[in-house]
C-alpha cells in the first residue's frame, strides 16, 4: 500500500513595510509607464504641466468610481457575491465587471501619483498606521 503524505504549502514571507511601499510604488511606475507609452501624457511633458491637468486626471479616476457603481446597479447582477468577487472577461479577452473597475480606480490613481513623483506606496502606509489609531466610526458621519 502506498502512503501519499501531503506536504503543506510554506507562507509566503511576510514583507517589510518597506518593500510593502518599494512594491507598491514600482507598480505604479509601471502603471504611469504604460499611460505614457500610449499617449495620455504627451502633452505634459514636465511636472508644472502635470500638476495642471490633476482636475482631468481626478475625474478619470471619479468616472471609473461611477463605472463601479453602474456594475453594481446592473440587473442582470441581482447583487450575487460572486459577481463581486470574480474576474470577469469580455469575448475578446478584456478584464470587465465591478473588480475590473475598482482594478482601474487604482491604476488610475497610482499612475497619477507616478507622474507626479508622489510616494504613493508611503503615503498610503503612512495614511493606514494613523487610521489604525482612529476610533471605531470614528467622525461621526452617516455615511
Amino acid at each position: 500500500m502506498t502512503t501519499v503524505t501531503k506536504t503543506k504549502k510554506k507562507p509566503a514571507p511576510k514583507l517589510t513595510v518597506r518593500q510593502q511601499i518599494d512594491a507598491f510604488n514600482q507598480m505604479a511606475e509601471t502603471f504611469h509607464a504604460n499611460s505614457a507609452k500610449k499617449g495620455f501624457w504627451d502633452k505634459t511633458p514636465d511636472l508644472e504641466s502635470r500638476i495642471a491637468v490633476i482636475p482631468e486626471k481626478l475625474m478619470l479616476i471619479v468616472s471609473e468610481a461611477a463605472e463601479a457603481l453602474e456594475d453594481y446597479r446592473n440587473p442582470h447582477v441581482n447583487h450575487d457575491p460572486v459577481a463581486f468577487t470574480s474576474l470577469d472577461y469580455d469575448l475578446g479577452g478584456k478584464p470587465v465587471g465591478f473588480a475590473s473597475e475598482l482594478a482601474d480606480i487604482i491604476i488610475r490613481t497610482a499612475e497619477l501619483a507616478a507622474a507626479l513623483k508622489i510616494n504613493l506606496g508611503k503615503a498610503v502606509m503612512d495614511k493606514h498606521a494613523y487610521n489604525k489609531t482612529r476610533g471605531r466610526m470614528h467622525g461621526d458621519k452617516k455615511i
